[in-house]
């Protein structure tokens, strides 16, 4: 390599360790000051842990009944019977006989298949939904 690129380089790379260099030591300072007693963030830290110890002990307190366990000779409360199942007012569903349906009109069906059998392989414009187009703020729809 040439002298002279290495000088060019060393002149680039000497400000970003300068750089570096500065940025780890302010961060080394920032959490000495951080664990000191006195900084302001440990003062705020004690100063609300007294606050909520002191709302703590003057708080109101609700006194809630106590509740003692049945012992085996005091009788339980019975819980009241289930109701028994709704009944129909036609009978049931399985003592209705089921009504059978219409046959439909032969010749109906008939066009029916028969224009199914013949439908064309695309539908017309006309025919085809409408969607929007790939764009989302689009509005436009595709022709």
């Amino acid at each position: 390599m040439n002298v002279g690129v290495l000088v060019v380089l060393a002149c680039l790379a000497s400000p970003m360790l300068l750089v570096a260099a500065h940025i780890r030591r302010d961060i080394t300072h920032n959490r000495q000051i951080q664990r000191s007693p006195n900084s302001v963030a440990n003062i705020r830290r004690k100063v609300a842990a007294e606050r909520a110890e002191a709302d703590a002990a003057n708080a109101p307190t609700e006194v809630l009944p106590v509740i003692h366990p049945a012992t085996a000779k005091e009788p339980t409360d019975v819980l009241p019977a289930v109701p028994l199942p709704r009944q129909h007012p036609y009978g049931s569903p399985a003592e209705i006989p089921p009504h059978p349906l219409p046959q439909p009109d032969t010749e109906v069906m008939a066009r029916v298949l028969y224009g199914l059998h013949h439908l064309p392989p695309q539908l017309p414009a006309a025919a085809r939904p409408r969607r929007p187009t790939e764009h989302p703020d689009s509005t436009r729809f595709p022709d």
